[in-house]
């Protein structure tokens, strides 16, 4: 999302015109908007409460687990066992008295109405991934944070180097619109020299030539600020271009880092390296078998033989893994794969970024003495209109030679504001090449 290193190649996209009513936006304001409003950040924070969500989940694998189920059914049948009928009986055919006995009632084996409920409690005590995943959890959620704060950063120094570009456009409306009144000038001179018979019509015709020129660089650097403005409100997502105020960067970008270690994208990547070390460590221990504790309990309305309406059980279970087909090995591979992968991004990553800091230097020292030559330039050409138009004042230099005079002043205006916005845009480079922070 960086722009490149001089105007001219600046993105060139047509957007509709700018809101009047948003007030534009200073330096600092913009900054504190990129993170409030951006479409991507938000995304990112999207990101990081799914992490946070999954790591509840995972916790979850060590509460319990409790159910609760009830039944109510009817059968047409009544189903019991008398007992003390049979035994009485048995007690009449020997020639007995029954009645003298204590016989126990009828037992309803099944009742007319049956009503009953179920109460179930299971206890995870040891697994393999649930052992891991809090871990591994806890890794995600930081790899997603620190991935938010790498997206910031890059969203950050991308709106910083559009403003500079906005800044360098203003300046370069200003070249323009100076060649415009230049243009205005000549062209008022030109008809008085023509009417005096000191010049031929010919020198009003240049001069209005170079005035449609300006006016055409005019209308290439209004819609180059439009397409820089749009940028920013892709970054910011809203529904209408930003402008900003017509301010230098500030000389204090914010707090400078101390090499490509303090860069977020590093921070991220070693993030991403520690959770996929976590993954990898669990699929070396997944032929551990899993513990689990389950309790039962039971109400109902028939007692049965014991007499009693509530009975419960209670087991540990152990569940060993023998074969399963190979998933174990297949995770492994791909839990190291996924691995070796991160650890490559990270080893690429700082690589560019140490590559990204010294050209980012080397950049700067070639911005800063070229916009030094182009400041002289600028000086040394403006000396030399000035020269030209008492030259042809007093008959000595030619409308040709003032003319091209002013064209070398409007040249070394435009490349000073070019060459100012290189050197605005290496000094952010560097800054977010060492790993600063913009503020």
């Amino acid at each position: 999302m960086f722009l490149t290193a001089s105007l001219p190649l600046l993105t060139a996209l047509t957007a509709a015109g700018p809101d009047p009513s948003p007030p534009p936006l200073d330096y600092p304001t913009l900054l504190e908007r990129v993170p409030e409003t951006s479409p991507e950040l938000r995304k990112a924070r999207a990101r990081i409460a799914a992490a946070e969500g999954e790591l509840s989940r995972v916790f979850s694998a060590w509460k319990p687990n409790l159910s609760v189920s009830g039944q109510v059914a009817y059968n047409t049948q009544l189903i019991e066992l008398d007992f003390g009928g049979i035994l009485g009986g048995i007690v009449t055919a020997v020639g007995g008295d029954p009645s003298t006995l204590d016989l126990p009632p009828a037992t309803v084996i099944q009742p007319h109405w049956t009503v009953a409920g179920v109460a179930t409690l299971r206890q995870l005590l040891f697994d393999p991934s649930a052992w891991f995943g809090p871990g591994i959890a806890r890794a995600s959620v930081d790899a997603q944070r620190a991935g938010a704060d790498a997206a910031t950063d890059e969203l950050l120094f991308a709106a910083a180097q559009l403003y500079a570009g906005l800044q360098a456009v203003d300046a370069l409306e200003g070249a323009a619109e100076r060649a415009v009144r230049v243009a205005d000038a000549r062209i008022e001179q030109a008809e008085v020299r023509v009417e005096s018979g000191l010049a031929t019509p010919l020198d009003a015709i240049r001069a209005r030539t170079r005035k449609t020129e300006a006016n055409s660089e005019l209308a290439r650097i209004v819609a180059q600020r439009r397409a820089l403005q749009a940028d920013l409100q892709t970054i910011l997502g809203t529904d209408h271009p930003v402008r900003v105020v017509s301010a230098p960067l500030p000389e204090d970008l914010g707090e400078p880092g101390s090499g490509v270690g303090d860069r977020r994208d590093v921070i991220a990547q070693e993030a991403a390296v520690e959770a996929a070390e976590k993954n990898a460590g669990r699929t070396k221990w997944l032929w551990l078998p899993s513990l689990f504790f389950e309790a039962q309990g039971t109400a109902t309305n028939v007692a049965g033989f014991g007499g009693n309406h509530y009975f419960g059980v209670a087991s540990i279970g152990l569940s060993l893994p023998l074969y399963d087909g190979g998933l174990r090995y297949a995770e492994r591979d791909v839990a190291e794969a996924n691995l070796a992968q991160a650890q490559a991004s990270l080893d690429a990553t700082r690589s560019r970024g140490l590559a990204l800091m010294e050209k980012a230097r080397a950049q700067l020292d070639e911005a800063r003495a070229r916009a030094e030559l182009a400041e002289a330039q600028l000086d040394l050409a403006e000396r030399a209109v000035a020269q030209v138009e008492d030259l042809r004042n007093n008959g000595l230099a030619t409308s040709l030679d003032l003319d091209d005079a002013d064209l070398r002043r409007f040249g070394a205006d435009r490349q000073l504001a070019e060459r100012r916005l290189d050197v605005a845009l290496s000094r952010l480079r560097l800054h977010y090449a060492q790993g600063g922070r913009l503020k």
